[in-house]
């Protein structure tokens, strides 16, 4: 018999979404975002700002994970578990890969160096994630996560809060660094707020 990790997955997912939401940490000592290879960056005052790019990334074709406060799509061949409305996952099952997505609403605002210390302090990280250049999706700041969980090198987290919804994406692939960013960049260019349409 085998046992899925589906079920405790999604149950972080939420609990994450929670603490996110209501933690109410300082971020005091937090060092700064460092550079990425992202499209966007953020600038010397901290403000998120996109980087000229004559070539944007090819936006994900596959199934939508839709949430009541945002939607984005998963790559082509991948399935969607949504039956937990607030924390939705994509897999491909030949790579070992996932993507949970979460929101939950009524979440206090919170600057995102308070965000990334909640997440240090509630997620299943091993060690320290690095921060890396926070981004911006459909016009709102997140802060981005790289660490190890469950002994996977190479999770990418990805939260924010916005008109009172915290959204956390989280991004684990058994691929390599490069195509990891390349997908991790084709589903990010699918992300947009349901309500800003």
């Amino acid at each position: 018999m085998t046992v899925s990790a589906r079920p405790t997955r999604l149950l972080a997912g939420l609990l994450v979404a929670v603490g996110l939401a209501t933690a109410g940490c300082t971020g005091e000592g937090d060092e700064p975002p460092s550079p990425s290879g992202s499209a966007v960056t953020s600038n010397s005052s901290g403000s998120p700002t996109t980087a000229s790019s004559s070539a944007g990334p090819v936006p994900a074709s596959g199934p939508w994970l839709r949430t009541d406060a945002f939607e984005l799509r998963a790559p082509q061949g991948w399935s969607v578990d949504d039956s937990v409305p607030f924390s939705l996952r994509a897999d491909e099952l030949s790579t070992g890969s996932a993507i949970y997505v979460g929101n939950l609403g009524d979440a206090p605002d919170r600057s995102l160096d308070d965000q990334v210390a909640a997440s240090r302090e509630i997620v299943p990280w091993t060690g320290r994630p690095h921060r890396l250049a926070d981004i911006t999706l459909d016009g709102v700041a997140f802060y981005h996560l790289v660490g190890e969980q469950a002994g996977q090198a190479g999770v990418e987290e990805f939260g924010a809060i916005s008109r009172g919804t915290s959204v956390r994406l989280s991004f684990n692939l058994g691929t390599g660094p490069e195509q990891r960013a390349e997908l991790i960049d084709s589903v990010l260019a699918t992300f947009a707020w349901v309500d800003r349409r």
